[in-house]
């Protein structure tokens, strides 16, 4: 039989152990990144997951829709994002955007070198990532 411990009883552990003596506790140093975006509540499983992504000068991302919601943050590089519904728009570095559940979009590295984005995917489980959409209307 295995025993375990309260996950409160672990938790009043950690001061205890969290800085060796003598050691000096330093404040939390205020985040280089610290976006916020309201995800819209949804129902089934879904799974969180963080990837990077490289677009080398002149790629494209075609137009696609995700089954849930994506939050990116543009690490280096310029890109143009396409949105359905929406100008285009013009992204550099520190710049973010999200693409709600179903949102047609795309883009391209629209710089001279290559861009990276880290990338934030809360979508169902057991579904594809991404899924392949026409050109909306206006673009």
């Amino acid at each position: 039989m295995k025993a375990t411990l309260p996950f409160a009883a672990v938790l009043a552990c950690l001061p205890a152990c969290a800085v060796p003596a003598g050691a000096q506790e330093v404040a939390a140093a205020k985040p280089v990144l610290d976006r916020k975006y309201d995800v819209p509540k949804d129902s089934g499983c879904q799974v969180a997951s963080v990837v990077t992504r490289d677009i080398p000068p002149g790629g494209e991302v075609p137009w696609h829709t995700h089954p849930g919601v994506e939050m990116a943050y543009v690490e280096t590089g310029e890109l143009e994002l396409w949105m359905a519904g929406q100008p285009v728009r013009k992204l550099g570095p520190g710049d973010s955007f999200m693409a709600a559940r179903g949102v047609v979009h795309g883009g391209r590295n629209s710089g001279d070198g290559p861009a990276r984005l880290v990338i934030t995917y809360v979508v169902d489980r057991d579904e594809p990532l991404r899924s392949p959409a026409n050109v909306p209307e206006g673009y």
